[in-house]
């Protein structure tokens, strides 16, 4: 594993593309060198390999965070592309760190090299109309409870719903740029996030860890019975 993440950095450093391997699966991405000041940045990658994905995540970090947010990549018309589009920094300073994180249906587990990168007023983003689209739609996972919602650094602006540690979608509120609280009610676990036509598709897969950092990305918390229904005449 050493050797491998060895390889990744120096990939990075070389500016060419970073391929991680497990098993027969890769990740194919440009790392991003810059963060716009007041727009999103996207990141994409090409994800090859044998057997279906199901889970492609990019974890990211501010630099002063204790734990990971993460976003889950929309796979495009290309079956082997994938897109994610990181909020607005709300700062010049904003700086962050992010992986991606890929598993496949046979549990190959795949993660690319981490890399640092900041704010530059030099940034510059052509974004497609559906970049926007997903960039009015994001999701945000938490890895922690008690974790702001909306990530330090970043503005509230297109953070439209956020998976808590637990897996439980929450709508936010619309409107505002303070972050909210996370919401009391849950909405849905396992029903569909919030609509985005012409998005891509969403891929919630049920990976709940990586082998980088395990002990911020807690494990499933498992579903409760479902209780029997009592009858409510007086036989």
């Amino acid at each position: 594993m050493k050797k491998i993440s060895r390889v990744a950095a120096a990939a990075l450093l070389l500016g060419g593309f970073t391929t991680v391997r497990a098993e027969d699966q890769k990740i194919l991405h440009d790392p991003l060198t810059c963060l716009p000041a007041g727009s999103n940045a996207r990141i994409t990658a090409e994800i090859k390999g044998p057997d279906p994905v199901t889970s492609a995540r990019v974890y990211f970090r501010p630099v002063d965070a204790a734990n990971d947010y993460y976003l889950e990549m929309r796979r495009g018309e290309n079956e082997q592309r994938y897109t994610a589009v990181l909020p607005v920094p709300a700062s010049p300073d904003t700086a962050i760190t992010y992986r991606l994180v890929v598993q496949n249906a046979s549990g190959a587990k795949t993660v690319t090299a981490p890399v640092k990168v900041t704010v530059a007023p030099w940034c510059s983003v052509a974004l497609s109309d559906d970049d926007l689209k997903i960039a009015r739609n994001l999701v945000v996972g938490l890895t922690a409870r008690g974790q702001d919602v909306v990530p330090a650094g970043f503005r509230r602006a297109g953070i439209v719903a956020s998976i808590s540690a637990e897996g439980d979608l929450q709508m936010l509120p619309s409107g505002g740029e303070k972050a909210p609280a996370p919401p009391p009610v849950v909405s849905s676990r396992t029903g569909p996030a919030p609509a985005c036509e012409g998005c891509g598709t969403l891929t919630i897969g049920g990976m709940t860890g990586t082998s980088v950092d395990p002990h911020v990305i807690p494990a499933p918390r498992p579903t409760p019975p479902i209780s029997p229904i009592r009858p409510t005449g007086g036989n």
